[in-house]
C-alpha cells in the first residue's frame, strides 16, 4: 500500500470502528496503519503532528471515555464497588 492508500484506510477505520481497542490495534500498534507511514523516530514525531493522526487520537479518546462511562454505569447498576477493576486508584483499593 502506498501512503495515499494507507491514509484512506485510516479514514475508513475512523469512520467504521466503534470500539476503542480494535481501533487502537488497527491504527496504533507496531504493525498498525500509522506504523506503516513512519519508518524512524523522526518520522514518527512528525506524524503525530498531522491532522489525520490528531483526529485518530481524538477519536480513540472519545471512544475510551464513552466505554468507561458505559462501564461505570453498568457497575453502578450492579452495585459494584468503585475499587474493582480498572476504575481503581491506589487510594481506593482496600488494604489486606
Amino acid at each position: 500500500m502506498n501512503r495515499s492508500e494507507i491514509e484512506s484506510e485510516i479514514r475508513r477505520v475512523l469512520e467504521s470502528e466503534t470500539n476503542a481497542i480494535p481501533l487502537s490495534n488497527k491504527l496504533f500498534q507496531p504493525d498498525g496503519l500509522f506504523a506503516k507511514l513512519a519508518t524512524n523516530a523522526a518520522e514518527r514525531r512528525e506524524l503525530t503532528k498531522t491532522p489525520l493522526f490528531q483526529e485518530a487520537n481524538r477519536r480513540l479518546s472519545t471512544l475510551q471515555r464513552s466505554e468507561m462511562a458505559e462501564f461505570k454505569e453498568v457497575a453502578a447498576e450492579l452495585g459494584s464497588p468503585p475499587y474493582h477493576g480498572v476504575m481503581a486508584s491506589r487510594e481506593e483499593v482496600p488494604a489486606g
